[in-house]
This record gives C-alpha cells, sequence and structure tokens, in this order.
C-alpha cells in the first residue's frame, strides 16, 4: 500500500482515479491545484504523485520542479488531455523536468495501475 497524492482541477478525474487508486489498497489525497498540492506534499510526502499539467495558477509543469526541491525520491506520472500547446509537447516536457512517466488522458485504467504498480515496485 502507497500513499499516492492527486493533483489535478477536475473533480470528476480526482473522483475516478481516487476509486481505482483505493480499490487497488492505495491511500490517495487529493488537490485542487498545483499550491494545494505542495503544501499537501509538505505536510505528508507521498510515494507517487499523479498531476495534471494545465492547472489554474501552478502549472504542473512548477509542480515538477518544486517537488524535486523538497525530495528527489518522488514518482511523478503526469496525465494530459491537451498534450500539446503551441509547438510544445508538454508530455516530453515534463519528462525531461523530472515526471517518470507521462500518459495522454483519456488514460486505460488498466495501463495506469500498471505503471503505477511498476513504478512502486521500484521503489
Amino acid at each position: 500500500m502507497a500513499r499516492i497524492l492527486i493533483i489535478d482541477d477536475d473533480k470528476q478525474i480526482r473522483v475516478a482515479l481516487r476509486h481505482l487508486l483505493q480499490s487497488n489498497g492505495h491511500v490517495v489525497e487529493e488537490a485542487i491545484n498545483g499550491e494545494e498540492g505542495l503544501a499537501s506534499f509538505q505536510s505528508q510526502p507521498a510515494d507517487l504523485v499523479l498531476l495534471d499539467i494545465l492547472m489554474p495558477g501552478i502549472s504542473g509543469l512548477e509542480v515538477i520542479g518544486k517537488l524535486q526541491e523538497h525530495t528527489a525520491n518522488v514518482s511523478i506520472v503526469t496525465l494530459s488531455s491537451a498534450h500539446k500547446v503551441g509547438r510544445a509537447n508538454l508530455l516530453s516536457a515534463s519528462v525531461l523536468l523530472g515526471a517518470v512517466r507521462s500518459l495522454q488522458k483519456p488514460y486505460d485504467p488498466v495501463h495506469l495501475i500498471g505503471v503505477i504498480d511498476e513504478l512502486l515496485a521500484t521503489r
């Protein structure tokens, strides 16, 4: 069982992810934006963070950098439906900045659980 922090401004996605992760035995915390996610992580670090890239306020790309200032030991998986903005590929950029994986929304729940299990097994 791992502690997983979901940072996403879309309530439906947070609820779906929470149910999926809890049904697989994980403890789940939720944050509605980057600021709240960083505060939650500072008060109680997570083993893994599921992170939306495009959110109001602090973007997911900025959150990656700030999380890495606190610890290099957290696995970050970015999830985004807006994978390209202009010419920038945001999912690829997130990996370059420190996310260990990036997945396009909508994601396959079975694949997502497989990715999470793989990442947690290597901790």
